[in-house]
């Protein structure tokens, strides 16, 4: 079939996330809805992750962070293009 264009479906994650701060629910969001991601630096030395979520800047610090898997903190730091290494975190 000329001109048809097949997208993997590995090519677009779908994951659900949501996060939790002080007990209450901070936001819940599907992967695709995060972009323009980057990681935070403070004197030399990475401290979140910032990223804008339907039009709303969130920052995610390490708590945050620690409620994810291993598997969803890199599809998320994938998805955004970020370096997620940046944190230095020993995070299980």
């Amino acid at each position: 079939m000329p001109g048809t264009t097949y997208k993997s479906v590995n090519s677009i994650p779908s994951l659900l996330i949501s996060v939790i701060e002080e007990g209450k629910l901070l936001v819940s969001f599907n992967i695709t809805e995060a972009k323009q991601g980057e990681i935070m630096w403070s004197k030399n030395k990475a401290y979140a992750l910032r990223c804008q979520i339907r039009g709303k800047i969130y920052s995610f610090e390490r708590e945050h962070l620690n409620i994810l898997s291993q598997n969803e903190r890199r599809t998320l730091f994938d998805w955004l293009k970020v370096d997620g290494s940046e944190l230095n975190w020993d995070l299980a």
